[in-house]
Formats: C-alpha cells, structure tokens, sequence
C-alpha cells in the first residue's frame, strides 16, 4: 500500500462515520482496535475496499495478504491480546468526517 492516508468507516447502526487515517500499520491497528466493536471499513482514495473488519476487531477482508502477514498482523496480535496498548489517535472534525492528527 503506497497512498499516505486511508479513508476508514465505523459502521454505527447503520450510519458510517468518516475517518481519514495514516497509512502505518501501527495506526490502522490501533484504529481497528479502537474501534474493535463496530464493523469497519478501510478504503483507498478510489473507495476500493483496503481492509475489512467484523465486529471484535477481526480482519474479514485484507487486500495485501504480504502486508497483512508481515506488517499488520505482527502489531495487531499483541494488541488483540491485551499485551500492547494501542496507540492514542486524535482527530479533528470536519464537516462530514474526521482528520487523524497524531
């Protein structure tokens, strides 16, 4: 994945929420994890559907298997199983989405 930003959405009740993310392994875990009791969908600047999660923080769909096996999945686990915190993200907000600023 070569784009700077990714474009996630936290699936509320049916009403999606717009982040815009850093493209680190290390954000989009700790946003996984964050939101961990929503569906979520991580998507490219085109809407192609990067990442998918399922309610519980586990990946349903991850396009780049190679960055999935040795970048995601590597910070994700620890996090997954209490032994990492994730990492604080903070937002602004826009008029229809949210704008990672750490």
């Amino acid at each position: 994945m070569t784009e700077n930003i990714l474009y996630a959405y936290v699936n509320n009740n049916n009403i999606y929420d717009k982040y815009i993310i850093k493209n680190t392994a290390s954000v989009i875990a700790s946003f996984i994890m964050q939101n961990w009791m929503y569906e979520c969908i991580i998507t490219d600047f085109y809407d192609n559907t990067i990442i998918h999660t399922v309610v519980g923080g586990i990946i349903d769909y991850c396009k780049d298997q190679l960055f999935l096996s040795n970048e995601l999945l590597p910070v994700l686990v620890p996090m997954q199983l209490g032994l990492v915190a994730p990492e604080p993200l903070t937002y602004n907000e826009s008029e229809n989405h949210y704008i990672q600023i750490t």
